[in-house]
Formats: C-alpha cells, sequence, structure tokens
C-alpha cells in the first residue's frame, strides 16, 4: 500500500510540471551541440567525444530525433552511435532522454539514457531559442552488454526556433 500511494505521489509530481508549461528548449526545431567526457567500462579507460542531435518537439515536454555520439576510448578504439533521441522535460530546467539505434563501428544494436540540467535558456518570448546544458548520461551496445557501457558526462548547447 505505501509503495502504491509513494509511486502515485512522484507520477504526479513528474507530470504536473509538464502539463502546465513549455518547458522544451525549441518550439519547431532545434539543433544541439556538445563535447562529451567519461568512462568506457568495457575498456577500462577514458572516453572523450562530441555529440549532435537535430530535434523536433512534439508537445510542451517532449522532443524527438535523431542524435549521433562520435569519439575515442583512449585506447584508440572508436566510438559511433547513431540514435533515435526522446526527450522528456520534467520541468523547465530537468529533463531525461532515451537512446535507441545502433552503434556503427560494430554494426550492432546500442542504446542509453541521458539525464540533463539546463544551466543557461532564452526567454520562451524569444523569436530564437538557445540554451547551456549538463549532460550526464550511459550509452551502450548490444554486443559487449549493458554493464560494458559508457558513462559520459558533458556540456551541451542547443539553439533553433
Amino acid at each position: 500500500m505505501k509503495r502504491t500511494v509513494l509511486l502515485t505521489v512522484a507520477l504526479l509530481l513528474l507530470v504536473s510540471g509538464a502539463l502546465f508549461a513549455q518547458n522544451t528548449d525549441n518550439r519547431v526545431f532545434g539543433m544541439e551541440l556538445g563535447f562529451l567526457a567519461g568512462y568506457d567500462l568495457g575498456q577500462d579507460d577514458t572516453f572523450a567525444g562530441r555529440t549532435f542531435s537535430f530535434l523536433l518537439p512534439v508537445g510542451n515536454s517532449m522532443q524527438f530525433g535523431l542524435k549521433t555520439v562520435n569519439g575515442t576510448v583512449q585506447a584508440a578504439v572508436p566510438i559511433n552511435y547513431i540514435l533515435m533521441s526522446a526527450q522528456y522535460y520534467l520541468s523547465s530546467k530537468l529533463g531525461v532522454e532515451m537512446l535507441a539505434g545502433q552503434e556503427t563501428n560494430v554494426t550492432d544494436v546500442g542504446g542509453g539514457a541521458n539525464v540533463f540540467f539546463n544551466i543557461l535558456k532564452s526567454k520562451p518570448e524569444d523569436s530564437l531559442s538557445s540554451s547551456l546544458k549538463v549532460q550526464g548520461g550511459y550509452l551502450f551496445e548490444a554486443g559487449t552488454g549493458v554493464t560494458n557501457g559508457t558513462v559520459n558526462f558533458g556540456l551541451v548547447g542547443s539553439f533553433g526556433l
């Protein structure tokens, strides 16, 4: 009983912010570009890379689009993902992103999840929108398993209409 009540309260808190405000960064379309650093659990070494996304808002709190993540693990192992992205804004500053697609070097199914926090965001009435986010996430490919993925953190900037 307690678990059901706690789950219901948590769900209401998550949904309530999305019902009353335009939380996404963009109204028509948007692009994101960022730099990532992290640690690859499968190679047991550091990771450095970049990310690029093209996103289309769907409703007040969701964006869908395509995302690429490119980089190398210090052992000279390239990482290249092409992913479908679904972003959900829990509030005007905090959001989550689910990723599904392919790791192109090994042609294997890949995926991941990110959490992001808007540090700076343009005013909603501005014609051009922009924001700066701190992002943390996890990427993996099915061939090596979910537990051998890449933990990453980065700074991502976005702009659009």
